[in-house]
């Protein structure tokens, strides 16, 4: 095992420079070597200052680190709890910042600007072996997901946005019908977006 493979060890999943240069003393440049482990395949660079192993590597705490504060969300999140079928190609997340993307070598990682209280309003922390990540819980996701798809809601009543999700999200009633409807009309006001609305008046009381 030669001096690096040891820093590594040390080092979480993903990490920043400063992170790694703590335990690089010895180097006397240290984002030089960052650089060859990354040419030699030995660690992925996600942006400027930012890298990860690429053994077990999670896109969602690779999301979680690349904007932070963020969190995963909309068809990502929906996908992860196993609501849709689809695997989704990019990771979507939401952040109280600015919108931002960026395109890394293991995908394409999306980040939607919300208010800071619709952020703020409705996700969870999940623990993994050595690390958490940062998740929408599934009606704020799905309820992120409606308010991203631009629905033209003029005409529509509150059965026509259950048969949509139901019909083009794929999401069946059954899983419909365990999502919390105090949660979800809790967060509903929080969005700028009648076919959010519409959805959760789908419920009845």
């Amino acid at each position: 095992m030669n001096d690096f493979d040891v820093i590594l060890k040390k080092l979480p999943a993903v990490f920043e420079m400063a992170e790694a240069k703590v335990f690089m003393t010895k180097y006397a440049s240290p984002a030089h070597k960052l650089s060859q482990l990354v040419e030699q395949g030995r660690l992925l660079r996600l942006r400027r200052g930012l890298y990860a192993k690429l053994e077990n590597f999670d896109h969602f705490l690779a999301a979680n680190r690349l904007v932070s504060p963020s969190y995963v969300s909309f068809e990502t999140a929906l996908a992860h709890y196993g609501l849709i079928p689809e695997r989704v190609e990019i990771v979507m997340s939401v952040t109280d910042r600015h919108a931002t993307r960026f395109k890394t070598a293991v995908g394409d990682f999306a980040f939607h600007e919300q208010t800071t209280d619709l952020f703020g309003s409705s996700y969870r922390i999940e623990a993994k072996a050595d690390y958490s990540i940062r998740i929408a819980s599934p009606e704020k996701s799905l309820l992120d997901t409606l308010s991203r798809a631009r629905l033209r809601s003029d005409n529509l009543k509150a059965q026509d946005m259950r048969d949509y999700v139901r019909d083009s999200l794929r999401i069946d009633e059954s899983e419909l019908e365990k999502l919390s409807r105090r949660e979800l009309r809790r967060i509903a006001p929080l969005y700028i977006s009648r076919a959010v609305n519409l959805f959760v008046e789908s419920y009845k009381s």
